[in-house]
């Protein structure tokens, strides 16, 4: 469980790509002034392939017990999902009114909202977890 948690924490560095997007975008400005919306159309500053290229596993991962290479499989099809959904929110970007850009990127903004703040039960999980074992290791006797 903790392998899949490390693969999706690594996962979710790509949700930063699209934040750059909701962070160019006029609805970050302040209310005040009038919201202008680009007339071209944003684009990612790394441009990424709409499918992960596939990696062939080591020998060794083959040796791995079978409910973690189901946690591996899951993982790859999130991944999977996770990228085609990116592709798509770029391509509704591309083709949007500046109306519907607008909601677009208010969705991401709300979505890497959500997202930072689970990151963030899962880094105080995290260190729950290291806090635990270190007392645990702490209160054992040398020697046995």
């Amino acid at each position: 469980m903790k392998t899949l948690r490390s693969l999706l924490f690594v996962i979710s560095g790509g949700c930063f790509l699209i934040a750059n997007l909701a962070a160019q975008s006029p609805a970050s400005q302040p209310t005040s002034a009038p919201v202008t919306v680009p007339t071209k159309p944003l684009t990612p500053m790394v441009p990424m392939p709409a499918v992960a290229p596939k990696v062939v596993p080591p020998a060794s991962v083959t040796a791995l017990p079978t409910d973690l290479q189901a946690l591996i499989k899951q993982f790859e099809t999130q991944r999977d999902t996770l990228l085609a959904q990116r592709q798509a929110t770029i391509d509704q970007l591309k083709n949007a009114t500046a109306d519907q850009r607008a909601k677009i990127l208010a969705q991401l903004q709300a979505d890497m909202k959500a997202h930072q703040a689970e990151l963030g039960a899962l880094a105080k999980q995290i260190r729950q977890d290291m806090m635990d074992l270190r007392n645990t290791q702490k209160n054992k006797k040398p020697g046995g």
